[in-house]
């Protein structure tokens, strides 16, 4: 099974520091979702991070959790570059803005987390967690009980 990924508003987001000696970058992420990913990752997960912009955190974020990282605007285009569009379909992808949505119209199972776009939430099945705060767990948690896991 494929779980693909938005980073920023889903996994975490990555914080750019602008005080006094600015240019330094960090990744905000939850605990939670850093183990979830690895656990389904361990199970057989193919986990991709698609993410809007090349981010030499995010992609060293993917590398740690053993997931793949692809970088560009064109979500559904670079789905279609790691994927074909019959393993998309039985993908199960998750994302929180308006970029997302072909991605998780292509896909077999979309969700986006509490706080996602509104557009998202009429459109695909929104979490109780909100992005950043236990959206991987949660997943993780629902795809069991669906006995997809």
């Amino acid at each position: 099974m494929t779980l693909l990924v938005d980073f920023d508003g889903v996994i975490g987001t990555e914080v750019k520091y602008t005080g006094p000696g600015s240019g330094r970058a960090f990744l905000a992420t939850s605990s939670r979702d850093s183990a979830a990913l690895r656990r389904m990752v361990d199970a057989g997960w193919a986990v991709v991070i698609v993410t809007a912009s090349r981010s030499r955190l995010i992609e060293e974020y993917a590398q740690r959790h053993g997931a793949y990282c692809v970088a560009s605007r064109d979500k559904l285009f670079s789905m279609l570059s790691v994927m074909n569009e019959e393993d998309i379909r039985g993908a199960v992808a998750i994302g929180d803005d308006i970029s997302d949505i072909p991605m998780l119209k292509a896909a077999g199972r979309a969700f986006c987390p509490a706080d996602a776009h509104p557009a998202l939430l009429k459109q695909f099945t929104p979490l109780k967690a909100a992005g950043g705060r236990g959206v991987i767990q949660e997943i993780e948690t629902l795809l069991k009980d669906d006995k997809v896991y």
